[in-house]
């Protein structure tokens, strides 16, 4: 799980989508929400309207690609819940699957937790 505020700054992660992502949690804060989207993602319109309509209040879920510290590509379905009462949008990513650049093996995020 992870937590951005409204400028989509990271606030906080915790240890399995830190590990998921090859990052310390402690890298991990602070960086911007679109520095874990392939180009082709972060600059389409549509990422702008993602945004958009998080600030009005709308539940975000769908299957997502992301790239990890190292470039390796990342497809999960996630779950973005609003939470007005402190202006955070916390992200909940289930069935991580990790794919990198060299087409190896996925690796499933729950063998990172380990």
């Amino acid at each position: 799980m992870i937590e951005f505020d409204v400028t989509g700054e990271v606030l906080w992660v915790n240890d399995i989508f830190a590990k998921a992502m090859r990052y310390s949690k402690e890298e991990m804060v602070g960086l911007k929400h679109r520095q874990f989207c392939p180009p082709h993602i972060a600059e389409h319109a549509s990422y702008q309207m993602f945004w958009k309509r998080l600030k009005e209040g709308q539940i975000f879920q769908e299957n997502v690609q992301r790239i990890t510290k190292h470039g390796a590509n990342i497809d999960r379905t996630t779950t973005t819940i609003v939470e007005r009462t402190v202006k955070e949008y916390i992200h909940y990513y289930n069935n991580i699957r990790i794919q990198t650049k060299l087409n190896q093996s996925p690796i499933n995020y729950r063998q990172l937790a380990v």
